[in-house]
């Protein structure tokens, strides 16, 4: 084959040499980079998992404090609600005890005037027997004699007792 150019000894020198080259090619720069790119593409592939869960974790962290907000305001208005009811009672219950307080200091008043009142009206009837009995001891004595006085004054003593009583 020497009549067509061919040498099989270069020809199986350089295919001995392509095989060398193919080998250590595969082995060291193949192999290796298509690790690499395998490396980064699964790397990648994580990046976009991590970013996504993190934006997950994110919308739920959002979600827990919207709720947790939404539960804390409820119950701040339950509180409100709540404090305004007892607010209300106790007003109520005040305002109880403060009308039975004046109505027994109205009913306590009432007995003191009328104890005074009648404690009065008996100063009075008092008076009036004395004044009586003076005003009739005067006239007696202008008009009437010994014995028409001790009648009368008999008299006026059992109607003031009548009075009286």
């Amino acid at each position: 084959m020497e009549g067509i150019g061919l040498n099989f000894k270069l020809l199986g020198a350089q295919l001995l040499n392509f095989i060398l080259f193919l080998f250590i090619f595969k082995k060291y720069m193949a192999d290796p980079f298509v690790k690499f790119v395998q490396e980064e593409k699964r790397k990648e592939i994580e990046r976009e998992q991590a970013l996504k869960r993190a934006e997950e974790l994110k919308a739920k962290e959002e979600e827990i404090l919207k709720k947790a907000r939404d539960k804390v305001l409820k119950e701040m208005e339950r509180m409100r609600k709540e404090a305004k009811e007892e607010a209300r009672k106790l007003k109520e219950k005040l305002m109880k005890q403060a009308k039975e307080e004046v109505e027994r200091e109205r009913e306590r008043l009432k007995e003191e005037i009328n104890r005074e009142r009648k404690e009065f009206e008996k100063q009075l009837k008092e008076e009036l027997y004395k004044m009586t009995l003076m005003v009739s001891e005067q006239a007696l004595k202008k008009f009437f004699d010994e014995k028409k006085k001790k009648e009368y004054t008999q008299y006026l003593l059992e109607s003031l007792k009548e009075i009286r009583a």
